[in-house]
């Protein structure tokens, strides 16, 4: 296979025995826009394997969440509501994680739309319904924060560093 061109806007995912780069290259179906500060994670379960890519900033920050079928190789954008049907409830960002744990997306901080606002919310989005909920932080969350990453480890604890 031929290396990826390159680009300013790339993100990995990897999967066994794979590895997916994703640029911005002009393709005649619907792909996820480029971007930068976004988020790329992978959803390992058997039925879904999927890159997930989240928010970043490309003309402004976004909050889109858009989906890459790794056995179609199929970009398609996912619809994110509240239990409300409050489409698109989580606010635009860049700079935040994210991680995925048996089938749930969890987004947190990173720096918002308003002049960069640095924030410290958490976000479970179910990846089988679209359904975003807020998590509650707790006296330990960590602080807002930026540029930061999260790491799953066993038993589905997540680290921010």
């Amino acid at each position: 296979a031929l290396p990826p061109s390159p680009s300013s806007c790339a993100a990995a995912g990897a999967a066994p025995r794979t590895m997916l780069a994703w640029g911005g290259q002009r393709t005649t179906y619907w792909q996820a826009n480029c971007r930068e500060g976004h988020t790329c994670v992978l959803d390992e379960r058997e039925d879904a394997r999927t890159l997930l890519v989240f928010g970043g900033m490309g003309v402004g920050a976004l909050n889109d969440l858009c989906a890459y079928d790794i056995k179609t190789r199929r970009w398609r954008p996912m619809r994110v509501t509240t239990e409300s049907n409050m489409t698109n409830p989580i606010a635009e960002r860049y700079a935040h994680a994210a991680a995925v744990v048996d089938g749930r997306m969890y987004v947190f901080g990173g720096a918002g739309s308003r002049n960069g606002q640095v924030l410290g919310d958490v976000w479970d989005i179910d990846l089988d319904s679209g359904v975003a909920r807020p998590v509650e932080n707790r006296d330990d969350a960590p602080p807002p924060r930026r540029d930061h990453t999260a790491t799953v480890a066993g038993g589905g604890l997540v680290y921010i560093l």
